[in-house]
């Protein structure tokens, strides 16, 4: 064979897809037939061994032709050979159904040609020339967009209803009224048939679809059906049933079963009466939005919406919940979160989506009709490949998500050839979803310091369960994508970015209860992750929340050169907090879609990143600045910004921690009214959100923020000191129970700046430490009552209970003053082993200047 001529290898790639399709559709007959090897063997009219060798792969042919397909399709269904074959009955059904519906998708499957060519469009035998023509007119239009075609099919397809089915089928009183009338079904549907208004013969299984669907729509509340509507989903479900006759049975029978709306964003501004917090809140809002918008377009909506669409695969016990949340509008969110949770969203783009109410205007309960359209993202425009599903139902949510399943699902038909593929499939899409759902409360119960077991995690701590999670992740990473790498497509963006939240969510709960040594080992895994995986290392929320808990980690180990230098206030620092903010616009602008990041939309991950850089340029300049009040009062505006963004994702707890930590900021700017407002505005909230079910002792531990709050005002300002010591046993007492580690120190501290002014007073220490700290409270502190345990929080408890009784008042500021030092001199020691020094922050500490008024 010279050069010029064409391979034979091109050609047997195709013969091999036949062979491949036919094997499929053996399986299929197995699977719902319950046929055997020996049956096919038997019904083609060949030997056993040589199907036994196709079926298990050892061979791609069989010595076969067209009329041993016919054969065998003529043996399996034979009325002779159901009535005596010992089967279920549900087997016995379907191949009296495939009796009906002849042989064509055999045939088909091997590349034959169907028993009818004149039957391929199904119409009227006299009308196929007519009808030819505009199918190869519709064909051969050169459309520069698919959705050009897809709008000329939707007209054409109006066109008739208008001109011929409301004619022919009026629309005249309900032929369907209540279950009672459902046996006219038959009846009407056989007539369409006879008198010519559908070609092809309804067959059992059809009839009985429609009746289901029916009597489901029934229960619903839509009790009347005429028979326009009646023909309508008739049409529906018959061209359903053909497109999922082929189909595994893993895919026929996914159905969205709920499509629920949960508006995250809540105002700060509604929990105080005070005008000037109002205002102060309201202009915190306008800059944080000017600081993440810049250009972007207006119309982006200030409203954050969660939406959660749940999918049945099938079985009872088979729901799948997809959730989303961005700015984005009610049908943004829910068409991300199928395509998220479908895992589809880099393959396929939504090209088309319609929908239409059926049906007369003044009935209440009208049917709506959907159609979507995906296109297939690497096929190019002369050679497009498009999917689309059609849907009726009540409402138009729950008819526009399903035609978009059924669209994806036409797509996964023909990527899972097998049921392994199919079973897997759902295996890794419903572990996937759980994940990220419970990856979402995680950092709602973190932004809460909730870290105590928790039913909805399966009766772990948020710890345990993201350890658990992390394993759970990399286990689906080495076995599901390794041996169905299709699935990498599908997921393995998802699973890195899960799998990186989870070991950030774990270092910030480290840092929170500062085990350094933990944090670091969380920390560095991530760094691996992103250093090692150029993909995720272009989701920039990750790269950038990897970085503010790195420079967290650094603050809290007492680098001195970044806490000295304040290196993340300046553009030559690779710590510069305002870097991070220029990469989340960016972000912002451009989007990811691989990660579900869609341009200029604000979703969970954007403003809970955007909370996080205010947050840690606030807190870093709350607790190392000691002499400027101009940058001082930027941090109280980056908190108040920053819980503005919590707001927006509906984080309250965490809003409301950044709230108080504001008040504290203006009880050192001076300003006692803000401070005192701020703190009343925390405790609305935080005592909104605690629930009936909470232990009392948590009631009490999650206000520890606004108690300190409040005790540093009374200690600064008002010169209140046995009050202000009372409030900081309080936020003591919490904070141990929270594990609360940096706020156990900075009580310490504060209970010994309280002392010192305290020396000359009559009062005991021990008198006002046992009304906070009696013998019952302490045995509240019991890993067997649900407290967690941390290591300084023990020691807290430790010291607590050895302080002498008699000890004077300077005693015991020296002691809690030394008690303070060593927990930020633990850090240091934890996270620098063997170095020589102390944190900066011991200096400010043993000067009080640490946390002092400036004005």
């Amino acid at each position: 064979m010279t050069g010029s001529h064409p391979s034979l290898e091109k050609y047997e790639q195709e013969e091999n897809r036949y062979w491949q399709q036919l094997r499929q559709e053996f399986n299929r007959y197995k699977s719902e037939l319950d046929v055997t090897n020996v049956e096919l063997a038997e019904g083609l009219g060949i030997s056993r061994q040589p199907l036994v060798s196709f079926m298990n792969n050892s061979s791609h042919k069989l010595p076969i032709r067209r009329s041993h397909l016919m054969r065998l399709w003529d043996f399996l269904t034979a009325p002779e050979q159901i009535e005596h074959k010992n089967i279920s009955d549900e087997a016995k059904s379907n191949r009296e159904q495939l009796r009906e519906t002849g042989a064509n998708s055999l045939l088909k499957a091997a590349g034959f040609l169907p028993s009818s060519t004149n039957m391929i469009l199904e119409v009227e035998p006299s009308r196929h020339q007519q009808l030819q023509r505009i199918a190869s007119r519709l064909s051969n239009l050169p459309f520069t967009e698919f959705t050009d075609f897809i709008k000329i099919t939707e007209a054409i397809e109006d066109e008739i209803v208008a001109r011929y089915d409301r004619v022919s089928i009026a629309d005249e009183q309900p032929v369907i009224d209540g279950y009672g009338s459902l046996k006219n079904i038959d009846t009407i549907v056989k007539q369409w048939w006879n008198d010519r208004i559908h070609h092809k013969k309804p067959s059992k299984k059809m009839l009985q679809a429609l009746q289901e669907a029916i009597t489901k729509l029934i229960a619903l509340g839509k009790s009347e059906f005429n028979k326009l509507e009646l023909f309508e989903l008739f049409l529906c479900i018959l061209e359903n049933e053909q497109t999922a006759d082929k189909m595994n049975k893993f895919l026929r029978k996914i159905r969205v079963t709920e499509c629920q709306f949960k508006t995250l964003t809540f105002s700060l501004e509604e929990d105080t009466d005070d005008p000037g917090i109002k205002q102060l809140l309201k202009n915190a809002g306008i800059q944080a939005e000017r600081c993440l918008r810049d250009d972007l377009y207006p119309e982006i909506s200030d409203t954050a919406i969660e939406v959660s669409v749940t999918c049945n695969f099938g079985k009872t016990n088979q729901n799948v919940c997809w959730q989303y949340s961005s700015s984005g509008t009610y049908y943004d969110n829910m068409l991300a979160a199928v395509a998220r949770g479908m895992g589809y969203r880099s393959s396929l783009k939504l090209v088309d989506l319609a929908s239409r109410s059926l049906g007369r205007r003044e009935v209440t309960t009208r049917l709506v009709k959907a159609s979507a359209t995906l296109k297939d993202e690497g096929t190019n425009d002369r050679g497009e490949k498009c999917y689309q599903g059609v849907w009726i139902d009540l409402d138009t949510i729950t008819s526009i998500l399903q035609s978009l399943v059924l669209a994806v699902r036409s797509w996964l038909s023909e990527n899972l050839v097998d049921d392994e593929l199919c079973k897997s499939y759902y295996e890794v899409c419903e572990a996937i979803a759980n994940i990220e759902n419970n990856l979402t409360y995680c950092q709602k119960l973190t932004s809460g310091y909730v870290f105590q077991i928790d039913r909805r995690l399966n009766d772990q701590s948020v710890r345990s369960y993201l350890k658990a999670a992390s394993d759970q992740i990399q286990e689906i990473q080495k076995k599901s994508l390794k041996a169905y790498p299709i699935f990498k497509d599908f997921y393995e963006s998802d699973l890195d970015r899960q799998w990186c939240m989870a070991n950030l969510i774990l270092a910030r709960s480290a840092h929170i209860q500062i085990n350094m040594t933990e944090a670091a080992e969380f920390l560095s895994e991530v760094r691996y992750s992103l250093n090692g995986n150029r993909q995720i290392s272009e989701y920039k929320p990750v790269v950038i929340m990897y970085r503010l808990e790195e420079m967290l980690h650094r603050f809290l180990s007492g680098d001195s050169h970044f806490i000295h230098g304040k290196q993340w206030q300046f553009p030559p620092s690779s710590y510069n907090i305002n870097d991070c903010l220029d990469e989340l616009k960016n972000h912002i602008k451009e989007g990811n879609l691989k990660y579900g990041s869609y341009p200029g939309r604000f979703d969970f991950d954007v403003y809970l990143c955007a909370s996080e850089i205010f947050t840690l340029s606030a807190r870093l300049d709350f607790c190392s600045e000691l002499e400027s009040v101009e940058k001082l009062g930027r941090a109280a505006e980056n908190f108040l910004m920053a819980a503005y963004c919590s707001s927006k994702i509906g984080l309250r707890l965490k809003a409301a921690h950044l709230l108080a930590n504001a008040s504290r900021v203006y009880c050192r700017l001076g300003d006692g009214d803000r401070s005192q407002n701020l703190a009343d505005l925390t405790e609305n909230i935080i005592k909104a959100e605690i629930k009936p079910t909470d232990v009392f002792s948590y009631q009490e531990a999650i206000l520890a923020e606004v108690n300190i709050a409040r005790g540093e005002k009374l200690l600064l300002i008002d010169g209140l000191f046995k009050k202000a010591l009372t409030m900081f046993l309080m936020s003591l007492k919490g904070s141990i129970y929270l594990g609360f580690t940096r706020l156990i120190a900075q009580n310490f501290y504060n209970i010994g700046r309280a002392c010192k002014q305290l020396e000359t007073s009559d009062l005991k220490f021990a008198m006002l430490l046992k009304k906070s700290f009696d013998k019952q409270d302490l045995e509240l502190f019991d890993e067997k009552k649900g407290w967690q345990k941390t290591e300084v929080a023990t020691a807290a408890i430790h010291f607590l209970s050895n302080l002498e009784a008699s000890a004077d008042w300077e005693t015991i500021a020296k002691l809690f003053k030394e008690e303070a030092k060593s927990i930020w001199h633990q850090w240091f020691a934890e996270a620098n082993p063997g170095q020589e020094g102390n944190h900066p922050i011991e200096d400010a500490i043993d000067n009080y200047k640490f946390l002092c008024r400036l004005k």
